[in-house]
């Protein structure tokens, strides 16, 4: 991989990385409501105890829930990025315009590489050996099948884009 490529990756990161930052924000309000309770937290009747942690609570999972939306929608730029080769800013828009215009297709592909994760990750319960059957089973298998089948997206996106044109 070339240099250039190397920083419009990075930079692509960056930019994926401080929109999903923002995510934050839910916190705030659980945040402010908790601290000044915080220190007699202990001494609070249980409805109090329950309603601060379900506040804070409330903010930890729409921060969640934000974040996974945003690992949705911006699940194609760094394909964007290597294939077409273009800067970050312009892989960004570019991932983003596909995904707007499939975004069933990228919900689905996502939703099964998470699984996928989900399961490699599960065979690191087993005793004494797990972890190693993880990890090479993510290393070797799943990383290498959900990048080919990623790209492949992008390019029958891309492909199908070039054709109605």
């Amino acid at each position: 991989m070339e240099k250039r490529k190397f920083i419009s990756l990075f930079f692509t990161d960056v930019i994926i990385g401080l929109i999903s930052f923002v995510g934050l924000v839910f916190l705030v309000p659980g945040i402010l409501y908790i601290l000044p309770k915080l220190s007699v937290l202990s001494v609070l009747p249980p409805e109090e105890v329950i309603t601060t942690l379900a506040v804070f609570g409330l903010g930890v999972l729409a921060m969640i829930v934000y974040t996974l939306i945003v690992s949705i929608i911006f699940a194609l730029p760094r394909y964007s990025v290597v294939i077409d080769d273009v800067g970050a800013i312009r892989g960004v828009k570019n991932g983003f315009e596909i995904f707007m215009r499939n975004k069933v297709a990228v919900f689905l592909l996502w939703l099964i590489t998470l699984v996928l994760f989900i399961i490699s990750a599960a065979f690191g319960a087993i005793e004494n050996v797990g972890w190693l059957i993880s990890a090479i089973l993510f290393v070797i298998v799943i990383y290498p099948l959900t990048t080919i089948w990623w790209s492949r997206l992008y390019l029958s996106m891309v492909e199908h884009a070039e054709e109605k044109s």
